[in-house]
């Protein structure tokens, strides 16, 4: 009897080991064993009736500040932006409370704040001049005020409309034929090329203002420069081919900087040269061999940086 138990016992530490040795290297497999569930477990399995120590839990309490829902819409306006104020009162006949008949009195008021927009408008400015003339005196001619100054005399467009263009156009990089389009959604009709004359003829006009600019940066003492290339559409050919703009920037201490651009058709050394020729002081740019020439230049005063 006591053989018998031993055989048994053996068979079932065998079917063990070999389902661990299935587990450990044959292929996984998620069908349950067959052995018994109170078949006992071989040595390094049996952890007989000792009962696992649970480990000591310590309390331990603190205080954290609560975090402030941030608003997912980040948006900083200026203080002096202008607020258009709608109120929503109650009408008249509802300010009366239904259940006791007493009127109603204000106790507060709840604003919220959207940021809103007033799409461009155009209109047509016309200027009136009034004539006169002297009672039965034909001969004594006509007598009005003078014409209005305008930048570009005789020209259909405000300097405000003029103003627009070009900023749209350098500072927002918007083409003319885009312009062009944005116009046309006010029913305005302008051709591009007269967009095109607007701007070169403004920047004509306003060259006495570019040199202003210039000598005012060119007297001070540090100056900032440095160069970037861009594409020309070369006159007659019908491709492009790349061209220099330049960049120099000056302050005085306490005011706005001047930024005073210069366009060239190449790299070439002339182009700072020329343009720096009445400069004394420092020079902040790259490594650009013109500004070390410049440097090395005995009649030149500047120190490149």
């Amino acid at each position: 009897m006591e053989n018998e138990l031993l055989r048994n016992e053996i068979e079932q530490l065998k079917e063990q080991l070999a389902w661990l040795r299935k587990q450990l290297y044959g292929p996984k497999s998620e069908k349950l064993s067959n052995i018994p569930l109170d078949a006992p477990l071989l040595p390094c399995f049996d952890f007989g009736d000792e009962v696992i120590a649970e480990e000591k839990k310590e309390q331990i309490s603190y205080e954290r500040k609560k975090g402030v829902k941030k608003d997912s819409c980040k948006l900083e306006l200026p203080d002096n932006m202008e607020v258009r104020e709608t109120i929503h009162e109650l009408p008249e006949e509802k300010l009366i409370d239904e259940a006791t008949g007493e009127e109603l009195v204000e106790i507060g008021r709840e604003s919220t704040d959207k940021l809103a927009s007033c799409p461009a408008k155009y209109y047509i400015k016309r200027d009136t001049y009034v004539k006169y003339a002297v009672r039965n005196n034909p001969l004594s001619g006509v007598i009005q005020l003078p014409s209005a100054d305008s930048v570009l005399k005789g020209s259909k467009f405000d300097e405000s409309f003029m103003a627009e263009v070009v900023t749209a156009k350098l500072a927002y990089h918007l083409p003319f034929y885009r312009q062009q389009e944005m116009l046309q959604c006010f029913g305005i009709k302008i051709e591009r090329q007269t967009l095109s004359s607007l701007f070169v003829n403004l920047g004509d006009k306003l060259e006495i203002l570019y040199n202003e600019m210039k000598s005012l940066a060119l007297e001070c003492r540090y100056l900032y420069t440095d160069d970037t290339p861009v594409r020309m559409l070369e006159p007659g050919s019908g491709k492009t081919r790349e061209a220099r703009m330049w960049i120099y920037e000056a302050a005085h201490p306490d005011v706005p900087a001047y930024k005073v651009y210069d366009f060239s058709i190449n790299r070439s050394y002339d182009h700072p040269f020329n343009f720096l020729k009445n400069f004394k002081g420092v020079i902040h740019g790259d490594a650009f061999g013109a500004y070390v020439k410049l440097d090395k230049d005995k009649d030149n005063a500047s120190s490149p940086e």
